[in-house]
């Protein structure tokens, strides 16, 4: 597996890199060591809520909580009108706000999650307001 790490290490944004022969909660122990040798935003993209969950359970085995996330299911279809409930909304706020930072972590989500309107970056970022005692 070093071998492929090292090459995995040398990928570019927007560059592919293909792997196989993982199985179970290999995938989670390659993609930690390959998020500790370049700590930068990894997008994980599973296809189903329960799949996506299990891999950010298997992540957390092996890297602390501050680098992993779950892009929580706002329970409502896709192009339905109506609002997830404020604890997701706001856990999913707090999820984007951590991406427009500087601190690199990997995020889990299903496809489904991932089809969902957000704010725009340029907004999130305007709109924060620091308040401090």
């Amino acid at each position: 597996m070093g071998a492929s790490l090292a090459l995995a290490s040398a990928v570019r944004p927007g560059e592919e890199f293909k792997i196989s022969g993982l199985f179970g909660s290999a995938k989670a122990f390659f993609l930690a060591s390959y998020f500790k040798a370049v700590r930068r935003n990894i997008l994980v993209m599973l296809a189903g809520e329960e799949e996506a969950r299990e891999f950010f359970e298997d992540l957390r085995f092996f890297l602390p909580d501050e680098d992993v996330f779950l892009y929580p299911a706002p329970e409502i279809l896709p192009f339905e009108t109506l609002s997830a409930h404020q604890e997701i909304q706001a856990a999913r706020i707090e999820l984007l706000f951590r991406l427009i930072g500087r601190t690199p972590s990997i995020t889990v989500s299903s496809a489904r999650n991932l089809m969902q309107r957000v704010m725009p970056r340029s907004s999130l970022a305007g709109s924060i307001v620091d308040l401090k005692i």
